[in-house]
């Protein structure tokens, strides 16, 4: 099931992508529901329990923070 859809979604997040990059609003949100899918796919792929996916969803979260504190120029 899951290698089935792949290759579609995988076209799908690159078109997000893309659509991004040339402006489009909407585009921004559905590459982060397919980015959300995707880690679902990962979760439920490894057979990571509830503890787990929170570490790693705590982790990216304050990878996510630094990212942004960096780009504003805070140090």
């Amino acid at each position: 099931e899951i290698n089935e859809q792949a290759p579609e979604l995988v076209r799908t997040m690159l078109d997000c992508v893309k659509r991004r990059g040339q402006g489009d609003p909407a585009a921004a949100s559905q590459a982060q529901a397919l980015d959300d899918y995707f880690n679902q796919l990962v979760y439920k792929i490894y057979g990571l329990t509830d503890a787990e996916v929170a570490l790693i969803e705590a982790y990216e979260a304050a990878l996510l923070t630094k990212r942004s504190v960096k780009k504003q120029g805070v140090r």
